[in-house]
């Protein structure tokens, strides 16, 4: 290299150093007249056109740069970042190995490798490379973070746990591991841990978006509305464009029946992330309760568009087009329907739904067995234990089975419950040897369309001569029907088969107002059932 190209390329670096960028790329193009195919001067231009979001510039100048200098570690491992950046994470991932297998203790060329395979879907391959860095550089924070992320969304999270501890151990004020452990604490319900590690994340970072939008959902969890707006707002007044805050400040306003400031919420978060399968989800919720039914199917078929295995979309879906129905509802539905819900459960029910159906099961179910006591009782999606209280009375043992772990440990503070039992009920009372004398499930299978596998698993389950009492929703015609409001109603004649089918015997039945939703009475009925002797 000539004393020319080298004095213009190094007043070029110093340029590009403070960020000159103009006047970075005019020395390095003055390097290119003289020299047209200089490697250095085409690396460091491809990095200026990166900096300029000209990703396509970038990686032509650096893969001409790579022409001049095929073993040059540093240009692979750019080049990489540019096909990172413009989403082609396939080709990324070969560059990043290309530039490891030239410079194989590079740290940072380890730590993107990781980012790259975790973004490309494949997080065990990532947790081996910063493993690997780790192994080089044990107190590496970037990569103790990157191990902790990953680890938690493969479901690692005793594993997150201890890597975001360490963190801490290294760097005590550490808000982002601080968040990591708040987020896997909040999952595991853990709400004082949680609360702990959301306040020393903001004490350490009071500009931390993410963590107040996280917190947020800590308050909304726990019934504290006023206070999770407010975390919302917080994050998007420090990250206008953090379209999960919008995707959660819309949920917030859709609790509270202020469908069109949700729908405002929702429209925002897609404007800055079209590809939010969640955020669509949720605006045809509230597309469909402001009376725009066509939109909220566009808005339900675009999010299965963009996450196929999208079981809320698909069911929702079903429930508000009539297309091919599923037999049930699916667990994971239902499971993370209630934990939303759990705080807010009774209230919600008994005072702006009018909700009885408990007790009126149970008066039912005394009419027609009177003065019965000590007996072992099972309670079918119990809940907080709303209908646990009502049963405890007359029961000598008494076992709770629900999919919301939320629910399930508020149904623990109340104290009335011998066992309770998280999962799917056909599949727990399998495991389950116990006779019963009694079987409690109150507004359960409106979310089970198909009932034959639970009435069978209860055949196996009560005791010759014991006593099922159940509420559904009432359906005139055929056997079975999902409804717009994502739950089944079931046909007399369909459980007047089912009863045949499985050795029941219908002892007493009640036509009620199960509930008041959106001010109109919803139709349903009661029934006691015996098992055959």
């Amino acid at each position: 290299m000539t004393q020319e190209l080298t004095d213009l390329l190094e007043t070029g670096v110093q340029h590009h150093q403070r960020g000159d960028l103009a006047t970075a790329e005019a020395y390095y193009r003055q390097v290119l007249a003289l020299a047209p195919e200089h490697p250095d001067a085409l690396h460091l231009l491809g990095l200026i056109a990166q900096s300029n979001a000209d990703l396509a510039l970038a990686e032509t100048h650096i893969r001409r740069a790579l022409t001049a200098r095929p073993q040059e570690a540093m240009f692979h491992y750019n080049l990489a970042n540019v096909l990172r950046d413009a989403g082609r994470f396939d080709d990324a991932i070969a560059s990043y190995r290309t530039a490891l297998r030239l410079r194989p203790d590079d740290a940072d060329t380890l730590l993107n490798l990781g980012g790259a395979l975790a973004a490309q879907g494949d997080p065990r391959a990532a947790v081996e490379c910063y493993r690997t860095l780790l192994r080089q550089t044990p107190r590496h924070l970037s990569a103790l973070l990157s191990l902790g992320q990953v680890l938690s969304t493969i479901g690692q999270d005793s594993e997150a746990r201890v890597v975001y501890q360490t963190t801490l151990d290294i760097e005590p004020d550490h808000y982002e591991a601080h968040l990591g452990l708040a987020v896997l604490s909040q999952e595991a319900g853990k709400e004082s841990d949680a609360q702990h590690h959301y306040q020393a994340a903001l004490r350490a970072n009071p500009n931390f978006a993410p963590a107040w939008n996280n917190f947020g959902t800590w308050h909304q969890e726990r019934g504290d509305r006023a206070a999770a707006a407010e975390c919302y707002r917080r994050a998007l007044t420090l990250d206008a464009e953090d379209a999960r805050a919008y995707n959660n400040l819309g949920a917030l306003l859709a609790e509270e029946d202020r469908a069109a400031e949700a729908e405002a919420c929702y429209q925002a978060a897609l404007q800055l992330r079209p590809q939010f399968a969640e955020a669509h989800k949720n605006r045809a919720a509230v597309l469909q309760a402001l009376g725009r039914h066509d939109e909220a199917l566009a808005s339900l078929r675009e999010a299965l568009r963009l996450q196929p295995d999208f079981p809320e979309a698909a069911y929702k879906l079903a429930a508000l087009s009539g297309e091919r129905p599923p037999a049930s509802a699916p667990a994971e539905y239902v499971a993370a329907l209630f934990d939303g819900y759990a705080k807010d459960y009774e209230q919600h029910l008994t005072s702006t739904l009018r909700y009885q159906v408990p007790q009126a099961l149970f008066e039912l179910w005394t009419q027609t067995v009177p003065g019965a006591k000590d007996l072992d009782v099972l309670d079918l999606g119990c809940g907080t234990g709303l209908s646990g209280a009502v049963l405890r009375p007359c029961a000598r043992q008494l076992i709770g089975i629900d999919l919301s772990p939320r629910m399930l440990a508020l149904a623990r503070e109340r104290a009335i419950y011998d066992r309770l039992l998280e999962g799917d009920i056909v599949q727990l009372l399998a495991q389950e040897r116990a006779q019963f004398d009694l079987a409690c499930a109150a507004d359960v299978f409106v979310y089970i369309g198909d009932l034959e596998a639970v009435m069978a698993s209860l055949a196996r389950s009560l005791r010759p001569g014991a006593y099922l009492m159940f509420s559904v929703e009432a359906l005139e015609t055929g056997e079975y029907r999902l409804q717009p409001t994502g739950r089944y109603a079931h046909a007399s004649g369909y459980l007047e088969g089912l009863a045949g089918r499985h050795g029941f015997e219908p002892r007493a039945q009640r036509q009620m107002t199960l509930r008041v939703e959106q001010g109109r009475p919803v139709s349903g009925r009661l029934q006691v059932w015996r098992r055959q002797p």
